[in-house]
C-alpha cells in the first residue's frame, strides 16, 4: 500500500506487533485517496492529469504499482482505471480479465465492476489472479463512466502494462508505461462466457510514439 493510502486509514488501538489492516479499511483508504486527488489535484505528485506526465518517458518501468502511483502515472493501488468526472487519466492492463485482447497498437479493454460484495471486500478472484464476474457491469460505475467520457471527449489515456499480462507486449517484470491511447469505441457487450454484460472499450495508440517493445516469450 502506498504512503498516500496509509494517510487515510483510520488509526486503531494497537493489538501488538502484528495488527493487520482489514480489506474494508484498505478499500476505504483507496476511496478517500481518490477523493483527495480529485478535490485537490495540484497538491500531490500523483496529480489528476490527462496526457503525458513531465519527466516520465514512454517505457518507464516500475517494480510495483505504488512506485507508479508516486510518479503520478496511475494513482490507484488496485483499480485498473483511474479517472474523474472529466474522463479517465490512465488504465492498467495486468491480465485480470479474460475478455481483454492486447494487440499492441490496439486494445480491447473490459470495464470494471460486476463482482458483487465478495470481490468488493477482498475475495472473488481465482488462483490465476483473474476476476470472477457475478453480475452485469454498467456505465454507472464511476471508472467505466470516466473511460466513456474520455471516448466522448477524445481525451488521451495513459496505458500501463503489467508483467502478468499474457501477451508478447507485457514487460518482463513489474509495470511499464507504454504511452498514450485514444478510446475509439465504448459499448456494452456480452462477456466471453456469455453470462453477463460488460463495458467494452476499444483503444488505439496515438501516432508518433516509439514502437511498443515485445517479449521473445511469455
Amino acid at each position: 500500500m502506498d504512503k498516500m493510502s496509509q494517510m487515510f486509514i483510520p488509526k486503531r488501538q494497537s493489538l501488538g506487533p502484528t495488527s493487520p489492516v482489514s480489506p474494508h479499511e484498505r478499500i476505504g483508504a483507496e476511496e478517500r485517496k481518490r477523493a483527495m486527488l480529485e478535490d485537490n489535484p495540484g497538491e500531490f505528485r500523483n496529480e489528476s492529469k490527462f496526457g503525458p506526465i513531465d519527466g516520465i518517458p514512454v517505457f518507464k518501468t516500475w517494480s510495483t504499482r505504488d512506485e507508479c502511483a508516486r510518479d503520478g502515472v496511475h494513482a490507484p493501488s488496485t483499480a485498473g482505471i483511474w479517472g474523474g468526472k472529466d474522463g479517465a487519466y490512465s488504465i492498467v492492463m495486468s491480465g485480470g480479465y479474460e475478455d481483454d485482447h492486447d494487440r499492441g497498437e490496439t486494445i480491447l479493454y473490459t470495464g470494471t465492476g460486476g463482482f458483487g460484495e465478495e470481490k468488493k471486500f477482498g475475495g472473488g478472484g481465482n488462483s490465476w489472479g483473474r476476476n470472477i464476474q457475478t453480475e452485469d457491469q454498467t456505465f454507472e460505475h464511476r471508472d467505466n463512466k470516466a473511460l466513456r467520457i474520455s471516448f466522448e471527449l477524445g481525451k488521451p489515456v495513459r496505458v500501463i502494462r503489467g508483467s502478468n499480462l499474457q501477451t508478447v507486449y507485457a514487460p518482463p517484470d513489474g509495470y511499464r508505461y507504454d504511452g498514450l491511447y485514444k478510446v475509439t469505441k465504448a459499448y456494452m457487450d456480452k462477456s466471453k462466457d456469455g453470462l453477463y454484460e460488460v463495458c467494452r472499450f476499444e483503444l488505439k495508440r496515438e501516432p508518433g510514439q516509439p514502437p511498443i517493445r515485445k517479449r521473445v516469450y511469455y
